[in-house]
């Protein structure tokens, strides 16, 4: 009998967010794709949503502005645009300039799982647009006008508030003037909105102040002269922030008195995943944990340790996470082996902690014909991190994240860490000619590894390719020895390992039938 390679009898094609995706496709993803196809749908009702409150967001953006709803026209439906976290809609503004408002996308974030995230998250990027006014004014960012709760409540730049207000914030920020935290805003407490939402209302980049690098990366990126110009800026960027070392590890977040302080857990894109895929609910719900009551860090230690547990979740939760017993075996190596060479890595247990743009990607960055930077937006997922964590972004080759040629990026750091380097000797002999350097230790990232493992930390599903073939290497193997130990250093993940391998192995087959399921209904 003739194999074929052709789908069982009954499987359509479906729709995902970025297109459509074949049965087959879909299984060879590593990612849970019963997940995945359910965001189609979820846009769908949020944007419905959204849409069904265009008369609010139009009197909400009015108020913060502090000029009459009918002088702002809210953007249809099909002028809308979105990432992977946020949708965000231009409001045309008669007699002033454009702005945007953006809102975090719920089915994204976990809000279901955890109500709070989507106000966590914007408070947290609204804290990194304070610290960033206030510490780097060098930083181009755009102007945030303002933002709003999920509880209605709404904060407003003191510039576009009553006199009175106005004037009670300005000394409410004179006698609490200072760059150390607890940092007083410019934000003050105002309206009630109507929206039951949480959002940001920030300054529309005009098409002639620059265009996203993501439009231009491909065919730019072998220009030496835009390069140098990009790692120019992005240079100046990684330096401002450096300028003020953070107490700990942690994200800023804005309370409801407007202070900002470093009181947030880190928020990044692989807990907003970990979280958003269920899998630190299934942990937490067993422990009892708050999320939103995490503490922040003091230590490298207990970070790195935070960190893995998010890889072990996804190893031990999604059930889609192995392919077979080698793999399973294989991902659990590579858990153990990170528990115990992590300090290979990381010298410094308290510090020196600097804040970390970790979204800077090229659909953030917006540039100039010549790429010089006008503007970074989306602030999300900043936080402080420790200082080995600090390097060159990992998109420079322009490749997946699993897939980086260590030789073409070796290459291109040593381009970016050149230009890095000059730049902050000569800020330091103009600023502060006894700081200590920090290119020493950001140049060390690919001798010593911290790069890629810091990569590996961050990024859970590239864990096992980036461990094996770019972090292990670094290691000798002791000469006469067979290497034949993966098997043990398996049953360290867990203390019964055989029956949860077992129970892995069955949850790869009922998500392959749940899988079939949703491809037939």
């Amino acid at each position: 009998m003739a194999v074929t390679n052709e789908p069982p009898l009954g499987l359509q094609s479906r729709t995902l967010l970025q297109g459509q995706i074949t049965y087959d496709q879909a299984k060879q993803r590593e990612v849970n794709m019963i997940q995945e196809l359910s965001y189609v749908d979820a846009r769908h009702v949020f944007f419905a949503h959204l849409d069904r409150r265009r008369n609010s967001i139009r009197a909400t953006v009015a108020r913060h502005l502090g000029v009459p709803p009918a002088d702002c026209t809210v953007a249809n439906q099909e002028h809308w645009f979105h990432g992977s976290f946020n949708v965000c809609i231009e409001v045309e503004v008669k007699r002033g300039a454009d702005v945007l408002i953006r809102f975090p996308l719920p089915y994204r974030i976990g809000e279901d799982v955890h109500p709070g995230n989507a106000d966590e998250k914007v408070r947290s990027e609204v804290a990194t647009y304070v610290w960033l006014q206030e510490n780097c004014p060098d930083v181009p960012i755009p102007f945030l006008y303002g933002f709003g709760l999920s509880t209605g409540q709404t904060f407003t730049h003191h510039s576009y508030v009553n006199i009175l207000s106005r004037g009670l914030q300005h000394w409410r920020m004179t006698h609490t003037k200072s760059k150390r935290l607890p940092l007083l805003s410019s934000y003050t407490r105002t309206h009630q909105s109507g929206l039951d939402v949480p959002y940001v209302l920030i300054e529309y980049i005009d098409p002639e102040q620059g265009e996203e690098l993501s439009r231009t990366w491909p065919e730019g990126r072998s220009d030496l002269q835009r390069r140098s110009n990009l790692f120019c800026g992005l240079s100046k960027i990684m330096l401002s922030l450096a300028r003020y070392p953070m107490p700990r590890i942690g994200s800023l977040t804005i309370n409801d008195s407007g202070y900002v302080d470093l009181l947030n857990r880190p928020l990044t894109i692989a807990v907003q995943h970990s979280e958003n895929d269920h899998m630190r609910f299934r942990i937490r719900e067993e422990a009892e944990i708050d999320p939103h009551e995490q503490s922040t860090h003091v230590t490298v230690d207990s970070y790195v340790h935070d960190l893995l547990a998010i890889h072990g979740d996804r190893l031990d939760h999604q059930p889609n996470a192995v392919i077979g017993a080698d793999d399973a075996l294989s991902q659990a190596n590579a858990v153990v082996v990170m528990r115990s060479v992590w300090t290979n890595f990381f010298r410094r247990r308290r510090g020196p902690f600097f804040l970390s743009l970790t979204d800077l990607n090229q659909g953030n960055i917006f540039v100039d014909e010549a790429w010089n930077i006008t503007a970074i937006v989306d602030l999300e997922w900043s936080c402080s991190l420790p200082v080995e964590m600090l390097h060159p972004p990992h998109w420079l080759t322009n490749e997946a994240l699993d897939d980086i040629h260590p030789q073409k990026y070796q290459v291109l750091h040593t381009e970016f860490m050149q230009i890095f380097r000059e730049i902050e000797r000569r800020q330091v002999t103009e600023r502060e000619p006894a700081s200590p350097l920090l290119h020493p230790i950001v140049e060390q990232g690919l001798e010593r590894g911290t790069f890629w493992f810091s990569l590996a930390l961050m990024r859970p599903p590239v864990l096992c390719a980036i461990l094996y073939e770019k972090i292990l290497p670094y290691f000798k193997k002791i000469s006469g020895t067979s290497g034949g130990s993966a098997g043990f250093i398996a049953t360290l993940f867990k203390l019964d390992t055989t029956a949860w391998l077992q129970r892995k192995l069955a949850d790869k087959e009922a998500y392959d039938r749940d899988l079939e399921r949703t491809f037939r209904s």
